[in-house]
């Protein structure tokens, strides 16, 4: 394999839980059959997938045939057999089919997350520039984004990026929005952007030395 080491991200928090991959399809457990591996390396995540899921007919919209978001995260509640047992787990629900946001009136959308729970499409995530041609890598890389993207979020408290070079960018639409992103969580300003919502902030400085300290204020 001559395939460059995972770098280590830089953000360090004690995260317990475990994180489960759901892909709904073949296409999308193709997609995530290393992202545990990834995980391990990258963040010193126990990540495992949940195979042989898949969502009910009502979770579809009948005429595009669309993943109805919301219904595919209230299935991942109610049916994902560890959900009970593990209270601090969190689980990313991946499809290849497209998704849509019906509380946002928001067709074709690359991602939802609520509580504890998350979905991510990779239909979106397809093809190239023809300046690129056909790169066999691309694709594979932005579904890690958005997965990593999405698990982050659910997992660590921190909030969206107003930097749209990192893996927690906020305005995440089209395929060019994921190429522009890294997946470094300081993305390549190397210094954390908090995007101007309503979410709460948290803030992570580090010393030369290499110690961390934590802030719930971010100031730029």
């Amino acid at each position: 394999d001559l395939s460059p080491a995972v770098r280590r991200e830089i953000f360090s928090y004690p995260a317990d839980g475990a994180v489960y991959l759901i892909p709904f399809d073949r296409e999308s457990a193709n997609a995530v059959a290393e992202l545990p591996a990834y995980y391990a390396a990258r963040l010193g995540l126990s990540a495992a997938i949940l195979h042989g899921v898949r969502l009910p007919p009502e979770a579809l919209d009948a005429s595009s045939q669309e993943v109805i978001a919301e219904r595919a995260v209230d299935f991942m509640e109610r049916t994902a057999l560890k959900a009970n047992a593990e209270l601090d787990a969190v689980f990313v629900g991946v499809t290849s089919r497209d998704i849509n946001i019906r509380s946002s009136s928001w067709s074709e959308a690359t991602n939802y997350r609520i509580g504890r729970f998350g979905i991510v499409s990779t239909a979106p995530l397809h093809g190239a520039a023809w300046i690129v041609k056909d790169n066999p890598e691309i694709f594979p890389e932005r579904v890690r984004k958005m997965v990593t993207k999405n698990l982050a979020l659910l997992r660590y408290p921190v909030s969206l990026s107003a930097d749209p070079t990192s893996v927690l960018a906020n305005y995440i639409v089209k395929r060019p929005d994921v190429d522009k992103m890294t997946e470094e969580f300081l993305g390549q300003l190397g210094k954390w952007s908090p995007f101007a919502g309503p979410a709460p902030c948290f803030s992570v400085s580090r010393t030369p030395e290499g110690k961390q300290t934590w802030s719930d204020r971010c100031d730029g």
